[in-house]
């Protein structure tokens, strides 16, 4: 990839163009912005959390008012959990784009210039200093007592020491320099950088449910049925027995809630 001459001068106008061409630019793909009310009204269409509406409508009619709240409770409750972390999920990956560099400097045509850091390509040599975000995946050619917070990848609290050694000459996008001066060899960008790999297994988070998924959402759509066909057989039996019909509804209606997990 990388040669002295670049290593000297960096790259040419030609060579990034070409190296454009082939890499594209050094950012995350744009996400459609999430809609903050959908996502909130998503969180009343479950069969479960429609069971606890109509438990607490016929509560409220049939004058039930501590019932009534206690069911609105729970249904606001759940619904307040599930868009915290459904609007999480969505804005993720917005998120893990938030954290990275808006600038680099580079070396190209001889002269050390400042750049927007979507613009940079493989084989740019880029010099940081200490306070720096690194703009894309390098490898080390120069470092001067260099450490960095790598706590953005590794959750480490303590900034991390690197060198010139095969195992440590490696830096990723998205850590800070908290000390000392370096130049590095731009080695990948975008989606091929290690930043870049999580936030593309975080857009595919939704595309393969896990075995525990799968269970519970066959039980989650197994429940409602038997929920209903349970109140429906507790119902009959009590209206066939000759009992009022209000207080049919009474025993009805707190086992179905009842059976709501």
């Amino acid at each position: 990839m990388s040669n002295p001459g670049h290593i000297a001068k960096g790259l040419t106008s030609d060579d990034v163009a070409a190296r454009r061409r082939t890499w594209g630019w050094n950012e995350l793909p744009r996400v459609r912005k999430a809609d903050p009310l959908r996502i909130l009204l998503r969180q009343f269409t479950g069969l479960l959390v429609m069971i606890l509406i109509v438990a607490a409508a016929i509560a409220f009619y049939l004058g039930h008012r501590v019932d009534t709240l206690a069911i609105a409770m729970v249904v606001l409750l759940n619904a307040a959990l599930g868009f915290v972390q459904e609007w999480r999920a969505e804005t993720a990956l917005e998120a893990l784009r938030s954290t990275m560099s808006l600038i680099a400097r580079v070396i190209r045509d001889a002269i050390e210039q400042t750049i927007p850091a979507r613009e940079l390509v493989p084989d740019d040599h880029a010099p940081l200093k200490a306070g720096d975000k690194v703009p894309a995946d390098l490898r080390l050619i120069r470092s001067v007592q260099l450490r960095l917070d790598a706590s953005v990848l590794t959750e480490q609290s303590v900034p991390v020491g690197k060198s010139l050694e095969a195992d440590s000459a490696s830096v990723f996008v998205g850590t800070a320099v908290v000390e000392g001066r370096w130049a590095g060899i731009v080695t990948v960008i975008g989606l091929q950088t290690e930043f870049g790999q999580i936030a593309s297994l975080t857009g595919k988070i939704d595309e393969k449910q896990t075995h525990l998924q799968i269970q519970l959402g066959r039980m989650a759509t197994a429940l409602p049925v038997v929920t209903l066909l349970i109140v429906v057989a507790v119902v009959s039996v009590g209206l066939w027995s000759g009992r009022d019909l209000s207080e049919v509804f009474m025993i009805g209606r707190p086992l179905a809630v009842a059976i709501v997990p």
